[in-house]
């Protein structure tokens, strides 16, 4: 990736104001400017529920969203894991960007398709595990490439103290996925 000229959006599946996986996107965030990245986050919370009966015309708030993603090269999804499962709003969203621009588009004519996306998850003992596995399922099956998926099961104090950062290797993890990403 050619570290000048790209710009990575940052994008939270948690709707909670201070997520653990809104804390590593904002870490994140930091690390990727000091390194003269551009990045963009990518605020997705108003966007509707979807139905194809409000496909078109397309709500405006959709439209914002999707223009947001369509100016980036790399996704980069921060997400919790609810029962094992992509958060529904996540969902929800991620289904919008799946779906064509305009009435009877092809299948690569959305805003995600040929998109480049990294999954990162804070979560429990499994860190994540099956939140990655979903996302990068339905992320491919959106014509995105996955190209890097890490998870890091957060420590007691962490969950005590609402702080990503009292979870040891969270500086270690992102600074791996940026590696990969930049490499």
């Amino acid at each position: 990736m050619d570290s000048h000229t790209n710009t990575i959006g940052l994008l939270t599946g948690s709707r909670r104001k201070n997520s653990f996986n809104g804390q590593l996107a904002k870490i994140a965030e930091s690390m990727l400017e000091k390194q003269g990245q551009n990045v963009q986050i990518i605020n997705w919370l108003d966007v509707p529920f979807f139905s194809q009966d409000d496909e078109f015309p397309t709500p405006e708030v959709v439209q914002k969203v999707r223009g947001e993603v369509m100016k980036c090269d790399v996704i980069w999804i921060f997400s919790p894991e609810y029962n094992g499962q992509i958060p529904g709003g996540e969902k929800n969203l991620l289904d919008w960007l799946s779906r064509g621009l305009k009435p009877g588009a092809e299948r690569s004519d959305t805003a995600a398709y040929g998109r480049k996306v990294m999954l990162t998850t804070a979560g429990g003992r499994a860190a994540g595990f099956g939140v990655r596995k979903n996302l990068t399922l339905l992320c491919k099956a959106m014509g995105m490439t996955v190209i890097s998926s890490e998870g890091i099961a957060l420590s007691p104090e962490s969950w005590s103290s609402d702080n990503v950062m009292k979870t040891p290797g969270v500086d270690e993890m992102l600074e791996g996925q940026i590696k990969t990403l930049l490499g």
